[in-house]
C-alpha cells in the first residue's frame, strides 16, 4: 500500500534572506557598472570581454542568491544538491545574462531591445530557479503550484524589464541614484521571483519517513558557504577588475595620445625630478603645414602622417631616449647619450629628410619638420626647459631653420615668466587696445558691422602679435580676463558711437575655444553687456570652425544659451575645416566668415570661383549672412559682387584701425550700379 505524502513545515532565517537580497542587488549593480563602461569601447574583442565579465557577475549573484535563499528556507530534514543540476542552473543564468547584455549593447534605446532583454533575463532567472530546484535531493519530492510558477516568472520578467529600462533611460549620464535604483529593481526582481516561487513550492515526504524529522531546522552549511563565498568572491574580484581597468583607462586617456600611442607631455611632466640628470637635450619638433595636408588629403591621412612621424622620430633616436606627443602636430623629445649613439648624433639624424605615405592615393610626400631645443641643466625644472624649447621652436619657424637652440641671453625677454608677468601687468593697467576692421556691404560699401581685434603695444617691445600673447593668455589662464577687458572696451565704444549717431549696428568679438570650457564664461560676458546697457543684438560672438569641430557637443548648448540672450553667433574660417553643412544648419550660427585663404589666386580658375559661389549660396539658403575675408583687390571685389556676396572684409577697404580712424562708407569704390570700378574709372 502506497504511503500518504505529508507536506513539511518550513521556516525562514531572516538574516539569510537579507544576505541573499544584498548579494542579488550588489551583483546587479556591479554588472550594470561593467555594462555602463561598454560605451568607452570600440573594439569588438574588448566589448565581448566586458559583456562576458558582466554576465559572469550577474549570473553568479543570481545563482548565489538562489542557494543562499534555499539555506534560508529551513526544513526539519536534511537536504543535499546534485552537482550536475547545480552547474546547469548557473549556465542558465549566465546564458540569459550574456544574451540580455548583448542585445542591450546592440540597440540600447530600442523598446524592442528592452522587451527582449527583460524577457530573456526573466526567463533566465526562472530557468535558473527551477533547474536549481531540480538539484535538490532529499527523502521526498517537490511539487509546484501553477499559479506560483506563473507569478514568479512574471515578476522576474517585469522586474528585469523595469531595471533595464531605468538603466538604459539613463544611458548618457546615469546618475548614481538611477544606477542604484536599476540595481535594486533587478536584485529585488530576482529575490521576489525566488521567494514567490518558494511560497508555491511544497516539500513532501511519505508519512512513514516522519521518524527522520529533526527537532531543529537543518541547514546545509556546505551549500550556504559555497553560495556565499562564490557570490562575494566574484563580486569582489569584479570590483577590483573594474578599478584596475578604470586606472588603465585614466592612464590611457590622460597620459597617452590616441593617434600615435605615445605618452603625452602631461605624462612627461609627472616624471620623477631625477629625470633631468639623465638627459642631455630637450627638443620640440613640429610638422610644418600639417593643417594644409589635412585639408588636401583629409584628417584620416593627417592622422596617418602623425603616426609615421612618431615612428620615424623614435627610429632616429637611441632606445634610451624618449618621444612624447605634445599638442597638435608637435612632439617633445628627450635625448640621452648612448654608448654608440650620442645626443649630437641623434640631433643630426633628426634633421635628415622625412617622407610619409598618404594612404588616400598611395603616394609618398615630403614632410618638413622644424626643431627647437635646449640643453638640460640639473637646476632647471622641466616646465622651464619645455618653455625654452618651445621658444626656440618659434624662432626656428620664424627664421625658417630646421633646428634652433635656446640661448638665455637672446631669449630671456621672451620667456614664459616674462610673458606671464607682462600680460598680467598689461591687463591690470588696461594697456590692451581694441582696433576695428570694417565689414562693408559688397554693393553699397556701407559699414554697419565691424570686427573688434585686440592689440598690445608694449612700451618696450612695440606691437606684440596677437598670435603670441593670445596663445600665452590661454596657457596662463588669462584668456577670460582678456576677453572681459575687450568686451568692456567694445561696450564703451558702442555707447560713443550711439551718441555720435554712427551707423554701426553690430560688433563682432572673437571668443577663444577655451571660453567654452569655463562654467560661467557666458554669464560673465553677458553681465558686462547688460551692465553697460548695450542691446545683445549689437554683439556678435565669433568662434573658429576648427574649435567648433573639436568641441561641438560641449559648445552647442552654450551657443544656444548665448542665442537665447539675443546675441548673434559668427563662424570664422568657414571652409578651412571639416564642418558638416547639415550640422551647421542645426546650430545657432547667424554669420559665416569665408576663410581668407580662398582669396589666394582669386579670381582664378572657374573651379575656385564655383567653390566660393557654392559657399555663398549655402549661406543664403541657410538664411545666414556671409562675410568674405582677406579681400585686397578690385578684381576680387568685382567677382564677389557678381556672386551676390553679402559683406566684404579686407585691406581693399581698411585694415584694423583705432575707432577714431574707422571709415563708415566706401561708396567711392563702387559705382551706382553696385560694381567695383577700375583704376581707369577712378
Amino acid at each position: 500500500m502506497q504511503d500518504t505524502l505529508m507536506v513539511l513545515e518550513a521556516s525562514y532565517d531572516w538574516r539569510l534572506i537579507l544576505l541573499s537580497i544584498a548579494i542579488a542587488c550588489t551583483g546587479a549593480f556591479v554588472a550594470f557598472e561593467i555594462n555602463r563602461r561598454l560605451t568607452k569601447l570600440t573594439e569588438k574583442k574588448q566589448i565581448y570581454k566586458w559583456i562576458f565579465i558582466g554576465s559572469i557577475v550577474l549570473a553568479s549573484s543570481i545563482w548565489s542568491m538562489h542557494f543562499i535563499g534555499m539555506s534560508a528556507y529551513q526544513l526539519h530534514i536534511p537536504m543535499d544538491y546534485d552537482s550536475r543540476w547545480t552547474v546547469v542552473s548557473f549556465f542558465a543564468a549566465f546564458a540569459a545574462s550574456f544574451t540580455a547584455f548583448f542585445v542591450l549593447h546592440q540597440k540600447q534605446s530600442s523598446i524592442s531591445a528592452l522587451l527582449s532583454a527583460g524577457l530573456i533575463t526573466g526567463a533566465g532567472i526562472a530557468a535558473m530557479h527551477y533547474t536549481g530546484m531540480q538539484a535538490v535531493s532529499f527523502a521526498g519530492q517537490v511539487t509546484y503550484s501553477a499559479e506560483s510558477v506563473i507569478g514568479a516568472s512574471a515578476i522576474a520578467v517585469v522586474g528585469s524589464f523595469a531595471a533595464f529600462a531605468l538603466f538604459t533611460y539613463m544611458k548618457i549620464s546615469r546618475p548614481l541614484l538611477q544606477r542604484v535604483g536599476a540595481s535594486l529593481f533587478l536584485g529585488l526582481a530576482v529575490s521576489s521571483m525566488h521567494y514567490t516561487g518558494m511560497e508555491g513550492t511544497s516539500f513532501c515526504i511519505p508519512e512513514t519517513y516522519s521518524l527522520f524529522l529533526t527537532p531543529d531546522p537543518v541547514v546545509n552549511q556546505t551549500s550556504l558557504l559555497t553560495a556565499t563565498i562564490t557570490g562575494t568572491a566574484v563580486i569582489f574580484i569584479s570590483v577590483q577588475w573594474i578599478l584596475f581597468q578604470e586606472k588603465r583607462w585614466f592612464h590611457e586617456t590622460h597620459y597617452k595620445d590616441a593617434i600615435t600611442g605615445l605618452h603625452n607631455q602631461r605624462f612627461w611632466m609627472k616624471q620623477v625630478p631625477s629625470w633631468n640628470e639623465e638627459f642631455k637635450v630637450i627638443i620640440y619638433a613640429d610638422i610644418m603645414r600639417l593643417r594644409a595636408l589635412n585639408q588636401s588629403y583629409g584628417f584620416t591621412s593627417g592622422d596617418a602622417v602623425l603616426k609615421q612621424a612618431a615612428e620615424m622620430l623614435q627610429n632616429r633616436i637611441s632606445p634610451e631616449s624618449f618621444v612624447f606627443k605634445s599638442e597638435g602636430s608637435k612632439f617633445l623629445l628627450c635625448l640621452k647619450d648612448a654608448d654608440n649613439f650620442t645626443a649630437d648624433e641623434q640631433l643630426s639624424a633628426l634633421q635628415l629628410p622625412y617622407e610619409a605615405n598618404v594612404f588616400q592615393d598611395s603616394q609618398r610626400i615630403h614632410l618638413s619638420l622644424c626643431f627647437g631645443g635646449t640643453a638640460v641643466e640639473s637646476s632647471t625644472p622641466p616646465e622651464r626647459l619645455a618653455a625654452q624649447a618651445e621658444i626656440a621652436l618659434a624662432h626656428a619657424k620664424q627664421q625658417e631653420r630646421t633646428l634652433f637652440f635656446y640661448e638665455e641671453k637672446n631669449h630671456q625677454d621672451l620667456s614664459d615668466e616674462w610673458m606671464e608677468m607682462s600680460l598680467r601687468k598689461a591687463l591690470q593697467n588696461k594697456e590692451m587696445a581694441v582696433y576695428y576692421q570694417p565689414q562693408a556691404r559688397a554693393y553699397s560699401g556701407e559699414v554697419n558691422k565691424v570686427e573688434a581685434l585686440i592689440r598690445w603695444q608694449h612700451p618696450d617691445y612695440g606691437m606684440i602679435s596677437p598670435g603670441v600673447f593670445i596663445d600665452a593668455a590661454e596657457r596662463f589662464g588669462l584668456i577670460m580676463p582678456l576677453t572681459i577687458q575687450v568686451v568692456e572696451k567694445v561696450c564703451l565704444q558702442l555707447k560713443e558711437w550711439q551718441k555720435a549717431a554712427a551707423p554701426i549696428q553690430r560688433v563682432s568679438i572673437n571668443l577663444s575655444p577655451l571660453h567654452f570650457e569655463f562654467v560661467d564664461a557666458n554669464r560673465q560676458i553677458t553681465e558686462v553687456v547688460h551692465r553697460h546697457g548695450i542691446p545683445p543684438e549689437m554683439i556678435e560672438w565669433e568662434l573658429t570652425e576648427t574649435s567648433m569641430v573639436e568641441n561641438l557637443q560641449q559648445m552647442a548648448g552654450q551657443l544656444l544659451e548665448l542665442e537665447r540672450e539675443g546675441f548673434y553667433i559668427a563662424l570664422d574660417d568657414f571652409g578651412a575645416g571639416v564642418s558638416s553643412l547639415t550640422r551647421l544648419q542645426d546650430l545657432p550660427i547667424h554669420t559665416l566668415k569665408l576663410d581668407k585663404q580662398f582669396m589666394n589666386g582669386f579670381p582664378g580658375s572657374d573651379k575656385k570661383q564655383q567653390v566660393i559661389q557654392l559657399m555663398i549660396t549655402f549661406a543664403e539658403l541657410s538664411r545666414m549672412e556671409i562675410v568674405c575675408e582677406g579681400v585686397e583687390t578690385k578684381e576680387q571685389l568685382a567677382s564677389l559682387q557678381k556672386m551676390n556676396a553679402g559683406f566684404i572684409q579686407g585691406y581693399i577697404f581698411q585694415q584694423p584701425v583705432p575707432a577714431s580712424e574707422l571709415v563708415f562708407s566706401f561708396a567711392p569704390l563702387t559705382n551706382s550700379e553696385g560694381n567695383a570700378i577700375s583704376d581707369q574709372e577712378k
